[in-house]
């Protein structure tokens, strides 16, 4: 994993915020047109890590939702960064 795929502008507040799911569904990654969902994916990671690892976030599992799990770069890349 690499430093670059933090957010920039990222509000760390909500690192400890409780989350029950997590839905990833942006930026726009297919046909070719944008950055693709690494991003959003590796930030998910670490909103549920956190919160795993974390009393003030909660502690408890997060269900995450990747949409177009089904194409080749979001599938990989989920399994990646979740395993499975």
């Amino acid at each position: 994993w690499s430093d670059e795929l933090i957010l920039e502008d990222f509000p760390w507040e909500l690192m400890d915020t409780a989350w029950d799911v997590i839905l990833v569904d942006a930026p726009l990654g297919y046909p070719n047109q944008g950055p693709a969902r690494y991003q959003a994916i590796f930030t998910t990671l670490l909103l549920a890590r956190n919160q795993l690892n974390s009393p003030s976030a909660g502690g408890d599992a997060v269900h995450v939702f990747i949409d177009d799990y089904e194409r080749k770069v979001e599938n990989e890349y989920s399994r990646r960064a979740f395993g499975g």
